[in-house]
């Protein structure tokens, strides 16, 4: 915690996870993903040196913030910070590197950052099951920013590169594609183990990687799933040139990129792009529903939403009052377990993970427009045509936010899962 920093506020928690192993300390750019180890160890007493630096979003740049850390584990002041729960922590301080062009720019480190850091044992390593190595054609396609619902239908935004990844036999390319789409991170784990499921099933599959050239911080306007629809949009455009779409064309994504598949398949976009209209599943894997859905959806497309019962920050029955108020064809799921249930990366518990929907009703209007309301208090905010989305969104963080997500992996409600998903894409 920097500069004083309040604890609830946005900026103190970094977020990202290290792994203690052999004595040494790694870190595998989860959380914001923008921590990059220079290096890391702990003696047999506990005691330990780590020395990282940040990144800018995306992990693109050296941002000129540079932290080393000493202290023993298990061991502080933790009086203080009682929510954290800590298992161990430790003082420390920040310096700053000095930046080509920056002001005094005379080659010395600075100290800038008068920092506590903290250690919170979240598992143990042995529990922590490690992501295979995924292979597969990668190309980096042109896409665009859009801000709001209606940037997206007129194609605006400045335009960036994402990276996609396919893989794929010619067989597998021939009975049909499933595109998954990143979730809130850069954390690209659970996507790449969704694809070898789906290659798995027969179908080809198609992993993008848009979070990470925007990512700054969970639920920024920087990455949003507009953005992660007109990506979709993108990779759709490359399917069809390279090698056709054709009877099956499905749309995946977990949480956030639940929302952004859904959104692909709203007819208002369907009618600008012609691509979107031939997708013929939409997987909403913790499904981040709207609680009300107007804007229709394209009549050749089938929606399955995928929740967890326990799950607190996307409760399942807002999927079930997304279908009610419309007229698609939905299909909702509910499995044991909580958010992440499907994930083998995720051990059982209660993170401080944030959530919005669980506290706010979201609303898709037939025009695209979007309100939110309080579900406590009844209070709209409404987001109409020309408005400033990044005000929308403010509000929304500021009246929504919510933390602690009960989530981890259930093995047989995963099981189940897959089953259910291999025969909804052959229906």
């Amino acid at each position: 915690m920097c500069n004083g920093d309040k604890i609830g506020s946005s900026s103190p928690w970094d977020g990202s996870k290290f792994f203690i192993k052999n004595g040494t300390i790694k870190n595998d750019r989860g959380g914001a993903g923008r921590i990059k180890m220079e290096f890391g160890k702990v003696d047999d007493q506990g005691r330990f040196l780590m020395k990282f630096y940040r990144v800018s979003p995306g992990g693109k740049n050296y941002t000129g913030r540079d932290f080393l850390f000493t202290g023993q584990l298990g061991t502080g002041a933790t009086k203080k910070f009682k929510n954290r729960h800590l298992a161990g922590n430790f003082l420390g301080f920040g310096y700053g590197r000095p930046v080509a062009g920056g002001n005094k720019d005379d080659g010395k480190f600075r100290y800038t950052l008068g920092c506590v850091g903290f250690l919170e044992k979240i598992g143990e390593l042995s529990e922590v099951v490690e992501a295979k190595q995924f292979d597969g054609l990668s190309i980096v396609l042109k896409s665009r920013n859009p801000k709001d619902a209606f940037d997206l239908l007129q194609d605006q935004g400045d335009e960036l590169s994402i990276k996609i990844k396919i893989s794929g036999n010619d067989k597998q390319t021939k009975k049909g594609f499933v595109l998954i789409l990143p979730s809130s991170t850069p954390d690209m784990k659970d996507e790449e183990y969704y694809a070898r499921a789906f290659n798995e099933m027969g179908y080809a599959s198609v992993v993008l990687y848009g979070a990470e050239p925007r990512f700054s911080s969970k639920f920024s306007t920087a990455y949003t799933s507009y953005m992660q629809a007109r990506d979709a949009i993108a990779a759709l455009d490359l399917l069809q040139s390279k090698y056709g779409l054709g009877d099956v064309v499905a749309i995946t994504g977990s949480s956030q990129g639940s929302l952004a598949a859904l959104r692909t398949s709203m007819l208002p976009y369907a009618k600008k792009f012609p691509n979107l209209a031939k997708i013929s599943h939409i997987i909403m894997i913790n499904a981040a529903c709207p609680d009300s859905l107007e804007v229709p959806i394209s009549q050749s497309t089938k929606v399955i939403t995928l929740n967890g019962r326990s799950d607190n920050a996307l409760p399942p029955e807002i999927c079930s009052n997304m279908k009610t108020s419309s007229s698609a064809d939905i299909t909702n799921v509910v499995y044991d377990g909580g958010h992440h249930f499907e994930s083998p990366f995720f051990t059982k518990g209660i993170s401080d993970g944030k959530h919005l929907l669980a506290n706010c009703a979201i609303a898709v209007h037939e025009n695209l427009e979007e309100s939110a309301m309080i579900r406590s208090t009844g209070e709209i905010k409404r987001l109409l045509k020309g408005e400033s989305h990044e005000e929308y969104s403010k509000w929304i963080i500021e009246n929504c936010l919510g933390s602690g997500t009960v989530e981890g992996y259930e093995e047989k409600s995963a099981k189940q899962m897959w089953a259910d998903l291999e025969t909804f894409l052959s229906q």
